[in-house]
């Protein structure tokens, strides 16, 4: 659990279907594409990409992408040198990391945070739930595809899977809040919005497989490489949310995917 081998807590609803548990019917599929059509046809692109300096977008991404690591470092030494681990102390490496990161990505980005947050209240945020409708079919028919090949679940899963066991609670709130939280300021507020200043295109094909890769933990193997894929299309579809209809729609997004994950986890 210690020196590199920290976990993101993202859930996919991809690893809960390769159970069998969550099938996609064809009839939310019409009912998604229907209402996908007339959402978008009725509301204007919201642009939020100026919403924060150029500075401060590449001061919150590298402190969400790097300082991230750097927090979970030291606390692993603390842990191992001076307090001393258990089977509990993956959970409060990773949850404790979590923490001092939001307050960080906070402190940076304080005086736009009433700006960013302004925006996050409106209707459009409602996209949001279409997007992670989206990807909860897109994990679906990859759970399908994969499981010709008998892939298992990811390294990151599985350790996620085992801190929801251990605190439903704390997982609740971690994983279904505060990452969701610091990766969408990180990723789609930090390095999108960045980015997107220099060429949209590539802002969304490189903030999608980042955001992939930090959920990677042995790229030598092909069990992780299969199971990729729906982390790079959740980052190409929160990416979209921020895009089209602000941070509300990424977040909202991001926090309903990984906490129904995490209720559906607890249930299992």
């Amino acid at each position: 659990w210690m020196q590199g081998d920290t976990q993101y807590p993202e859930t996919t609803t991809y690893e809960i279907s390769k159970q069998g548990e969550m099938p996609v019917s064809n009839i939310s599929r019409i009912a998604l594409g229907k209402a996908s059509k007339v959402l978008c046809e009725s509301v204007a692109p919201f642009d939020e990409t100026r919403m924060m300096s150029p500075g401060v977008e590449l001061a919150v991404f590298l402190t969400g992408w790097i300082g991230f690591r750097v927090i979970a470092e030291i606390v692993s030494y603390i842990l191992v040198n001076f307090v001393g681990t258990n089977e509990y102390s993956l959970l409060i490496l990773n949850y404790f990391s979590y923490g001092v990161l939001f307050l960080g990505i906070v402190g940076i980005s304080f005086r736009f945070l009433p700006k960013l947050f302004k925006n996050v209240f409106r209707k459009e945020i409602l996209f949001g739930l279409l997007v992670w409708l989206a990807i909860l079919m897109f994990d679906g028919e990859w759970a399908r595809i994969i499981s010709m090949f008998q892939a298992s679940t990811n390294i990151n899963q599985t350790v996620v899977n085992g801190m929801i066991k251990q605190s439903p609670l704390l997982a609740i709130v971690f994983t279904g809040f505060i990452a969701p939280f610091c990766e969408e300021m990180t990723y789609r507020c930090g390095l999108f919005a960045f980015g997107s200043r220099i060429n949209k295109v590539l802002a969304y094909v490189g903030t999608a497989f980042i955001f992939a890769f930090i959920h990677m933990h042995d790229f030598t193997s092909l069990n992780e490489w299969l199971n990729i894929p729906p982390y790079v299309f959740a980052g190409l579809a929160f990416c979209f949310a921020y895009d089209k209809w602000g941070l509300g729609a990424s977040l909202l997004a991001h926090v309903t995917n990984n906490t129904i994950a995490v209720l559906l986890t607890m249930a299992l």
